[in-house]
């Protein structure tokens, strides 16, 4: 059997920590939270690996170092509600709710929604649910978030999410520029201006679907 708990170490000595993490909470859940369960079959074997991992329908296991990075950008903290779109198996979601008070997981797959909701529990995660949407909506129900974290990279910063953003919140998303450009774009909310900084430049694969909508412009 491998050592995945060993592997997860690895993981955050080898790809985290060198990419200039430091929000503890976030890296203490890195090394706990088993990866390797969002994943099936012999995928199992590279979970740990730095790259984007196929879940199905389209969707990605962020690679832990893009994954990471994104995460510490929108500086959550315990009190935080957070939105993870494109939430595949739920890993981000998981991730999400040991950081945040809760964490709201979006995705429009069916099969994938059951797999994060039984994951969730089997991990016994009660303040964290994945529910089934149109990714482009977001998830009004619960909103305004804290956090937003967008799982796949966009051609453009959609309005309907960034608008679900409460004062003060902070959104990671990565843009699609085109011609390779791939800018991993942190936005935030002041009543109802907005700003956005590049936090840095890393290609993930993309999240479908988003291309019709109304986009955010900045």
């Amino acid at each position: 059997m491998p050592d995945y708990t060993a592997m997860r170490q690895n993981m955050v000595d080898g790809q985290v920590l060198p990419n200039q993490v430091k929000h503890k909470a976030l890296i203490g859940a890195l090394a706990d939270t088993p990866r390797e369960a969002f994943v099936e079959g012999d995928k199992k074997g590279y979970v740990y690996s730095d790259r984007h991992i196929e879940l199905g329908a389209e969707r990605f296991l962020i690679g832990a170092r893009v994954f990471a990075g994104l995460v510490e950008g929108l500086s959550p903290s315990a009190e935080d509600v957070a939105l993870d779109v494109g939430c595949g198996t739920g890993y981000g979601t998981a991730i999400l709710s040991k950081l945040c008070a809760m964490a709201v997981g979006i995705e429009e797959d069916s099969e994938l929604v059951g797999k994060a909701s039984a994951l969730l529990t089997e991990l016994e995660i009660d303040n964290a649910v994945a529910v089934q949407g149109p990714l482009g909506g977001g998830y009004s129900r619960e909103a305004p978030y804290n956090v937003i974290l967008v799982e796949g990279a966009l051609p453009q910063v959609p309005q309907k999410i960034v608008e679900q953003l409460a004062n003060g919140g902070r959104m990671a998303v990565v843009v699609n520029r085109g011609r390779g450009l791939y800018e991993a774009t942190l936005i935030t909310r002041v009543r109802d201006s907005f700003g956005s900084r590049v936090l840095f430049n890393s290609e993930v694969p993309s999240l479908p679907g988003f291309s019709a909508a109304p986009v955010f412009t900045f």
